[in-house]
């Protein structure tokens, strides 16, 4: 093919592909633009699974409604074959927090916690971030008291409205337990947990070591 037809070729195929391609306005949302390979079968489960392979759990409590100032404490009790061993405070807060309309402050009442944990199973402790609106810090549970062999669990309290004066507890770090019949290291029983209840009792009895987080509201 002489010179002058290759180029007359390539003009033709540039000028054919220019007029063939489509142009039309874009609607998809600001995300699918930003990330278009995002598959729909991942959804918020998928999220939750990973978090919880890399050791980090989201814990959400109800607190039930306020309708004055209180001061909030969360408490972190570590109890040893039964009886409680040590106290710490995690967080000292009010129940209010502020928020904006119009570049005005406003004031309301907090009506729950979140308690974020990161576990460190070779280190024995759990690194915690506690968030209400208003206020949020970072702190961390070290279990020393907790046997080489035995594994630490999570597990959450459903009923956890607020009482004037009164522990309410929201979560508890316990570790697994020697079954001595069959040799083997156990961790059974109850997913969710009650106060007074004999599941959550039964529990509570056979761990060794366990770390109790609540809440107390007080004046």
């Amino acid at each position: 093919m002489s010179p002058l037809k290759l180029a007359f070729c390539v003009l033709f195929l540039m000028c054919w592909n220019g007029n063939s391609q489509k142009y039309k306005v874009d609607n998809r949302t600001q995300e699918q633009k930003e990330h278009p390979y995002d598959t729909e079968d991942i959804g918020l489960a998928d999220l939750i699974e990973m978090l919880k392979f890399q050791g980090i759990e989201i814990n959400k409590f109800k607190l039930g409604k306020f309708d004055r100032r209180y001061i909030i404490y969360i408490l972190a009790d570590e109890y040893l074959d039964g009886k409680m061993i040590s106290t710490d405070t995690l967080l000292n807060t009010s129940n209010t927090y502020v928020y904006f309309e119009s570049e005005e402050p406003l004031y309301h009442y907090i009506d729950q916690i979140t308690i974020m944990s990161r576990d460190f199973p070779e280190e024995k402790k759990s690194q915690l971030m506690i968030k209400t609106y208003g206020f949020s810090t970072t702190r961390s549970i070290e279990m020393k008291n907790t046997e080489k062999e035995n594994v630490l669990y999570w597990r959450k309290y459903l009923d956890t409205e607020w009482e004037l004066n009164k522990k309410i507890p929201l979560l508890i770090y316990a570790s697994s337990w020697l079954d001595k019949r069959y040799n083997v290291r156990r961790f059974c029983g109850v997913q969710y947990l009650k106060e007074n209840d004999e599941d959550t009792n039964e529990l509570l009895n056979s761990s060794p070591n366990y770390v109790k987080i609540s809440y107390f509201v007080t004046e």
